[in-house]
This record gives structure tokens, sequence and C-alpha cells, in this order.
């Protein structure tokens, strides 16, 4: 299944006509969400078995679309396999700055997850280093303080692991990103 403050995706194991209105409950903690949708596309699935369907949410009040924000959010911080949480894959401009230079040097964010970050790029930091994180999402410079967890320089384009130490700041910052991808969609250039 896939979601966003305007649609979603499914799979179903029952006939669904392209045009047709479909009350959907998603299921959560704390609470459910009902949503009002048409059905915009419905084909046979090629992977699983079934009917996949593209929904547009009708009633897209700015209560529901915080209500699918929480969600979404809710559902990026449940334990997933081995990790504490799941990652959330993104493609975004930072930058480091080491605790022992004043040097900002670029990096690329390429996922996040409640715990922590990976980054890519020429620049990045070595094993055991601690530093900032910072990203400008439109609203100006957002750091975090991270320690780097793991050095990868071997890969196509070298990465870093990097454990979030801000606590609340982290939060924040990861409430931002979450916001600005999923929500602000993709800035003109």
């Amino acid at each position: 299944m896939n979601v966003s403050l305007t649609g979603l995706m499914l799979l179903s194991q029952h006939p669904i006509a392209k045009g047709a209105a479909l009350q959907v409950t998603l299921r959560g903690q704390p609470q459910s969400l009902e949503l009002e949708t048409e059905v915009v596309w419905a084909r046979r699935s090629k992977a699983l078995p079934g009917i996949e369907a593209g929904l547009r949410v009708i009633d897209s009040s700015g209560q529901t679309a915080l209500e699918l924000e929480a969600l979404m959010t809710r559902v990026l911080a449940s334990p997933l396999w081995r990790r504490g949480a799941m990652r959330f894959e993104v493609s975004l401009d930072a930058w480091w700055r080491s605790a022992t230079s004043g040097q900002m040097l670029p990096l690329e964010l390429i996922d996040l997850s409640l715990s922590g970050a990976r980054v890519g790029g020429g620049h990045v930091p070595r094993l055991g280093e601690r530093g900032l994180l910072a990203l400008d999402l439109g609203d100006g410079l957002n750091a975090v303080p991270v320690a780097v967890a793991w050095r990868d320089l071997y890969r196509p384009r070298p990465a870093a692991g990097l454990t979030f130490e801000g606590g609340g700041e982290a939060s924040e910052l990861i409430s931002k990103v979450v916001r600005h991808v999923l929500f602000a969609g993709p800035t003109p250039s």
C-alpha cells in the first residue's frame, strides 16, 4: 500500500471498478482513519494476486490531511525488522561540520530514521567523529548534533551512517524533513 495526502494505492482481493466511490479505513494506533475515496484506476497486479487500485481522497479537508500526516509519521516511527525504526529515503542537499572544524562540507542526505541518517558524497566524515548535520528546508539552516557510527569509502559513492544525539532537536529535524519531502512537494528549479 502507498499513501499520500491526496490518495493511496492498495491491493484488493475483490473487484474494483474505475470511478467507484469507496470508503477506506486505515487502522492504526491510537485511532483509525476513515477516508472517502474515488477509484482513479484499477488493474490486475503483475506481482501479487489481486487488483491494484489508485484511489483519490475526496474529502481532503485540513483535518483529514493532518490525520494522514500523523498516520504517516507514526508509520515512519514503527519498528521494522532488525532496525529500531523504518528508514525514509530522501535525496536532499546537506552539510557536515565536525566538532573540531568550522568548515561546512557538502553532502547528500540519502535516508533517515528516528535514530540516525545515511549521508554520501565526497566529504563523508570519519568513523567516530562528532559534529553537526545541517539542512536548509526553506526555513533557514536546521542542524542537529550527530556521531559517525560507520563509514564506507568502498561503495560506488562513499557513505557514512550517523547517529542522532540531539534528542528533541533530532525529532524536530526529522518531522521537518518528512513534511518537506512528503507534503511540500518538489520546488520549481
